[in-house]
């Protein structure tokens, strides 16, 4: 019933979707277990507990996609996020509605299908608490070399280590293609089929598993945190990160 007016008992859906995002945000599963009707199938209602409710769970938002009427109640697609610290998932699942034998103005859960997950979200916020400096730090990927002489450097990290580093100071790039197509590219635009340049500040972004094997530490001395580098770093970082690798949540959060 997308797109359509909706009766007036549909608000009970709406109240049951509200309930259940408290629960979720609050991570209780007798809360959840309130809102679940005596016919839901115990193999569902598990399903659901054991991927919707993780430890350290503090914040949920849910939101509804989609209605179809069912019997007395209805098929409603929720897509739900789930976050505890800096980490979180997105899920999609269809639920069963239908009103309460003893109070038809609300709903409870009597069905519950996965339908789709994207796990593995991360909160990208810059750790400004530590500083280093980066001294002869060389990053190499597929046809390009970053080398950062020296600079300032501030880390953002996750729960499997660092995973992004902001670079401000004295560098220089140099991007090399082996594929000749690129190499036609870049002397379109440089001159040569090789492309250097110096840089002052970068963001690169890297995963953790990789980040010590590219970098490790001897080469990131830590210093003093001095809070104008700080806040430079963080309005850069805020600049960068966005034209990253980035997920937009929409409507269940504004937060990258």
């Amino acid at each position: 019933m997308s797109g359509q007016v909706r009766p007036t008992q549909a608000d009970g859906v709406v109240r049951l979707l509200t309930d259940l995002e408290v629960a979720l945000g609050s991570n209780s599963i007798d809360e959840f277990a309130r809102l679940a009707a005596s016919t839901l199938p115990p193999a569902e209602g598990a399903a659901f507990v054991s991927s919707s409710f993780r430890e350290g769970q503090g914040f949920a938002a849910v939101r509804e996609r989609d209605r179809r009427p069912e019997g007395p109640g209805f098929k409603v697609l929720v897509e739900m996020l789930l976050g505890r610290g800096g980490a979180g998932h997105i899920a999609t699942w269809q639920l069963l509605v239908r009103p309460k034998a003893d109070d038809p103005d609300r709903f409870e859960v009597a069905g519950a299908t996965p339908v789709a997950s994207v796990d593995g979200l991360v909160k990208l916020e810059l750790d400004t608490t530590r500083q280093f400096v980066a001294r002869d730090l060389v990053f190499s990927s597929q046809g390009l070399t970053l080398h950062l002489s020296s600079g300032t450097v501030f880390l953002t990290q996750v729960e499997g280590g660092s995973t992004a580093l902001i670079f401000r100071g004295r560098g220089s790039m140099r991007f090399s293609p082996e594929d000749p197509a690129e190499q036609v590219q870049v002397r379109a635009f440089s001159g040569r089929p090789t492309l250097e340049t110096p840089v002052e500040s970068l963001l690169i972004r890297i995963s953790p598993q990789d980040f010590n094997d590219r970098f490790g530490t001897s080469k990131l001395v830590p210093v003093a945190v001095n809070p104008g580098d700080g806040a430079r770093a963080r309005s850069l970082f805020d600049e960068l990160s966005t034209k990253s690798y980035t997920l937009s949540l929409g409507d269940l959060t504004s937060e990258r």
